[in-house]
């Protein structure tokens, strides 16, 4: 992305969540959030730059809450994908944007314990009981941002769903869309 784009249409502090989210990758997040914090000024917003697969659910709810209970003021602009647990950290902002090419896909969380073999019954139904409260705890976060009900969140993650950033607008989860690069004209 060229420094004039950024410049245009990025707040100056900003950060960048690409890739898979890990707790590696959260934890460096976090790490330039705070360096940022002491930095705004009154109306100063944090941009999370988001183009993400998604990745870990439990620490993407935690990182979501402790955003949450700081009261670190975000804005948010998604400009390739949001999927999964990439939605929940759009959800963070109140003005969330999305380059009109962006993609935000909804699923289920994908850990399941694939590591160990010969688990007891027991140990899979909890995990599965596990699986199933991230799933409602997303489901409750995202609807809480959108107005959407949890239901229905729950049904985009079931079915794989795939939104386009008009669709994202329309439900909530989008407030605004950019124009691409590529429908404004190269200058």
């Amino acid at each position: 992305m060229s420094t004039d784009l950024a410049d245009r249409f990025f707040s100056p502090f900003r950060v960048r969540l690409h890739g898979t989210l890990t707790p590696q990758s959260l934890l460096i997040a976090r790490e330039r959030i705070d360096a940022l914090r002491p930095r705004l000024g009154a109306g100063d917003v944090i941009d999370l730059v988001i183009n993400s697969p998604g990745g870990y659910f439990p620490e993407a709810i935690g990182f979501y809450e402790e955003m949450v209970t700081e009261g670190v003021p975000f804005m948010a602009t998604v400009y390739g994908r949001a999927n999964s647990a990439a939605i929940l950290l759009l959800c963070l902002a109140d003005r969330r944007r999305a380059i009109s090419t962006a993609t935000f896909r909804f699923h289920r969380p994908h850990a399941y314990p694939t590591e160990r073999v010969g688990l007891e019954d027991a140990e899979l139904e909890a995990h599965r009981v596990t699986l199933r409260r991230q799933e409602e705890i997303f489901a409750g976060l995202v609807a809480k941002t959108t107005g959407e009900k949890p239901r229905e969140i729950l049904y985009l993650m079931s079915k794989r769903r795939t939104l386009h950033a008009d669709r994202a607008r329309r439900i909530g989860l989008v407030t605004e869309i950019i124009p691409s690069p590529l429908e404004r004209g190269r200058k």
